[in-house]
């Protein structure tokens, strides 16, 4: 809680405020599409002397600019083995007639269209993952990135929260985009397929101690395959949205 509050205070409310639509009862909820985005580009000029364009959320142009998963998956060799989980959604915060909020943003898992929900060991128990951002928008499923955790799902996700606007000095730039990301498209819907890389994950002996379990970097080796083939199918330097890094000198 006390780390909550931090960030809170990291912005001043008329910081705040300005990320906001006000409402018809004084209080104010964050903005939404390229209105959010150059909000939050205003903001981040304010306080850093460059800005990479991949510091950015995305914008809804660029969710659509992308590829489809359909097409990735009917030209990948082994495409069954990734498995929706759940959706992600935003919960925003709201601030109150002074630009207050008592909460964070933060990204939630809806399992109610999934066969799996949070005790699943998929979710909760297996270390070692590769998976698939995706986004729909009017129907159609974009990739959006190309992932891979050391980590269980509920855990990376959760450490992907870390990732609120007020952690503008302190999250790191996946976790902030991802978030802000989802903050700024929150009226589309987006998907997690996840393949199970956990197999290969093993325990390690040595000076007759046996240590914790090590996730296999056979998960890595799975996000960069898909990287490659995504470049096959849809052409040189084609690249999900999610997975661009961009030097400094953007908006």
């Amino acid at each position: 809680m006390g780390k909550q509050k931090e960030y809170l205070s990291a912005l001043t409310s008329v910081e705040r405020i300005s990320l906001c639509d006000k409402q018809a009862d004084g209080t104010f909820i964050p903005k939404k599409g390229d209105d959010y985005c150059d909000a939050f580009v205003s903001f981040l000029k304010d306080h850093r002397k460059s800005i990479n364009t991949s510091d950015e959320p995305i914008r809804p142009n660029e969710i659509t600019a992308g590829h489809k998963l359909v097409d990735f998956l009917s030209g990948c060799k082994n495409s069954k083995d990734f498995v929706y989980v759940c959706d992600l959604k935003a919960s925003v915060y709201t601030l109150d007639k002074d630009g207050n909020a008592s909460q964070n943003e933060k990204i939630i898992m809806d399992f109610s269209s999934s066969a799996f929900n949070e005790e699943s060991p998929l979710i909760s128990k297996k270390i070692g993952l590769a998976y698939i951002l995706t986004c729909v928008v009017s129907g159609v499923e974009y990739i959006i990135k190309f992932g891979e955790t050391s980590l269980t799902f509920i855990e990376r996700i959760n450490s992907y929260n870390c990732g609120c606007v007020n952690a503008f000095n302190s999250a790191s730039k996946t976790n902030w985009r991802f978030v802000q990301s989802i903050v700024a498209n929150r009226d589309y819907i987006f998907k997690m397929h996840v393949k199970d890389c956990s197999q290969l994950s093993k325990k390690f002996k040595w000076g007759g101690k046996t240590s914790s379990l090590y996730a296999s970097s056979f998960r890595k080796a799975v996000q960069e395959i898909c990287l490659l083939n995504y470049e096959k199918i849809f052409g040189k330097g084609e690249v999900p949205i999610g997975n661009i890094q961009k030097e400094p000198g953007g908006n």
